[in-house]
């Protein structure tokens, strides 16, 4: 690390024949100084989006949209697996008998849930379910509890509703934007650099063969919210150098207010990046899909920051005809 400004400070108490000594502070930065010409590779960040999210669309019209139980209704279970069980022994007990279910800790000790498809029912999965508990506690102790049957109806209002949160947090996000920054179209081009994070990252969570369920959902409205904190801070930096450096086209006002936030942008998403890396690697079977996808997330998010919205505010000056301002 560099020093980058130092500063001194005199200070002098008349009276009372106090003199305090100068004081310096030195201010670092982990990151030195950019200089990119981001509007400049709009056509190339344009590209690429554009294959990106074309790809997606192709990929999942091709195979569909992988649904979890929680969309397609299934069977949940409840059993005791006797006191001394993990996770781990049930999970690996499940997948012996071709059991394909997510699996959960309810608290109380051997007490667990499992969600499976609803195809299992004709493939015997009571018994199957029956020898799995017996090969984890050979004593008898383990019982199923509770089986319930989430029918289609279920599935359909969970998903309309998934659906529905993900669209108002999106008009939400255009409203206000456009009135902090009393400008519709950034709001708008928030919105879509949001759409494209969305959509890319479920393409590759379908690419990775993970199914959407209410947990991923929470994941893809997680990654909107932060990508969309980089967008705004981005332009509220914007926007005061439109209203300080009055003499600056648009593109300056833009290229200097990314190089400006691209350091704090960077060492954000890292540490995000890194904490999300580590809740993937140890953090359960449980929360692992919610890693991957803010795995992925935290990428394409700033890179549509810094490639997308920013870039869409100025191709609509362009388009309009505002070429300086």
């Amino acid at each position: 690390m560099n020093p980058k400004h130092e500063v001194k400070n005199f200070s002098k108490t008349k009276g009372a024949g106090i003199t305090l000594a100068p004081v310096s502070i030195k201010f670092f930065t982990l990151l030195p100084k950019t200089n990119f010409n981001f509007i400049g590779l709009r056509h190339f960040f344009y590209l690429s989006s554009l294959a990106l999210v074309v790809g997606t669309v192709a990929l999942l019209a091709a195979r569909g949209v992988p649904l979890g139980v929680d969309f397609t209704g299934g069977i949940v279970a409840q059993f005791d697996a006797g006191p001394q069980a993990s996770i781990e022994a049930v999970r690996s007990a499940l997948a012996k008998e071709d059991l394909d279910g997510s699996v959960q800790s309810l608290g109380s000790p051997g007490i667990f849930m499992a969600r499976f498809k609803k195809e299992e029912e004709g493939r015997g999965l009571d018994d199957r379910l029956a020898r799995a508990l017996g090969a984890i506690a050979p004593d008898g102790s383990s019982k199923i509890l509770s089986k319930d049957f989430v029918g289609a109806v279920v599935g359909e209002k969970l998903r309309s509703q998934a659906l529905m949160a993900i669209l108002l947090s999106f008009l939400g996000i255009i409203v206000y934007v456009g009135f902090r920054f009393r400008n519709l179209v950034w709001g708008v081009a928030g919105v879509i650099a949001l759409v494209h994070d969305v959509v890319a990252t479920v393409g590759f969570l379908a690419l990775t063969g993970y199914e959407l369920d209410l947990v991923l959902v929470a994941a893809l409205l997680t990654i909107a919210g932060f990508s969309i904190n980089d967008t705004v801070v981005i332009f509220d930096r914007l926007r005061e150098r439109l209203r300080i450096y009055t003499r600056e086209t648009l593109q300056e006002s833009i290229n200097r207010s990314l190089n400006e936030t691209l350091s704090r942008t960077i060492l954000t998403s890292a540490t995000v990046f890194f904490v999300t890396a580590v809740l993937c690697l140890w953090g359960g079977r449980s929360i692992h899909p919610f890693a991957v996808a803010m795995l992925f997330g935290v990428i394409v998010g700033v890179y549509s920051t810094i490639g997308v919205a920013t870039n869409l505010v100025h191709s609509w000056s362009q388009w309009t005809g505002q070429k300086s301002r």
